[in-house]
């Protein structure tokens, strides 16, 4: 296990190179999706807050509400979710260019796996932390939760983005067990069809 996070450290050492390059343009590309990204949290964490907060002063529907945004947009940062996933699985299973590397290591296909899986939970947990992470927090603040509530908030996290790693894993390995054996055209099809029936879900 240890040699699996060790390649992952290095896969995702990117960072510090820019950092510690001399090249300016990288720099400044990476604080601005840093400083966009805080933005964005900042902006859905005081949205939240402050609907939550009108909410929980509705004496009748105030509760039913807060329950239904949650729900909903749980919803909504799990199709994301598993449309990352699946996008990024591919190209991690399928078109990584460290398989031929892999493929000649000592590691075991089970490692080799348990590596892509990891990977791909990594890069496609940006709904998680960019949606769904402000606002746990905002209805925590807003409902005066206390330590247990955040623990919690954090285990739930952790295990819906395995779950749908999980999903969307087997999905990909499925999806390209079953297109391989069928012709370019139909493969086209599917593809369209399915990324069609996405976007009208989202």
């Amino acid at each position: 296990m240890f040699i699996i996070f060790y390649i992952l450290k290095q896969k995702f050492s990117f960072v510090g190179k820019i950092l510690k390059g001399k090249e300016l343009a990288p720099k400044i590309v990476f604080f601005a999706f840093v400083a966009l990204f805080l933005l964005i949290v900042a902006g859905e964490f005081f949205g939240f807050l402050r609907a939550f907060r009108t909410l929980s002063a509705q004496e009748f529907f105030g509760v039913p509400l807060t329950l239904f945004v949650i729900e909903e947009f749980f919803l909504f940062v799990f199709v994301l979710f598993i449309l990352s996933s699946v996008i990024a699985g591919f190209f991690i299973f399928y078109k990584s260019t460290d398989f031929s590397l892999l493929l000649c290591s000592p590691l075991s296909s089970f490692k080799i796996f348990l590596l892509k899986f990891l990977e791909t939970a990594f890069l496609s947990s940006w709904p998680l932390f960019l949606l769904a992470g402000p606002m746990i927090l905002a209805y925590g603040m807003a409902s005066g939760a206390g330590a247990f509530y955040y623990i919690l908030a954090v285990l739930s996290i952790i295990f819906f983005a395995i779950f749908s790693s999980s999903l969307s894993s087997v999905f990909s390995l499925a999806a390209a067990f079953i297109l391989r054996r069928l012709p370019k055209f139909i493969n086209f099809l599917i593809i369209v069809l399915g990324l069609a029936a996405v976007g009208y879900l989202v």
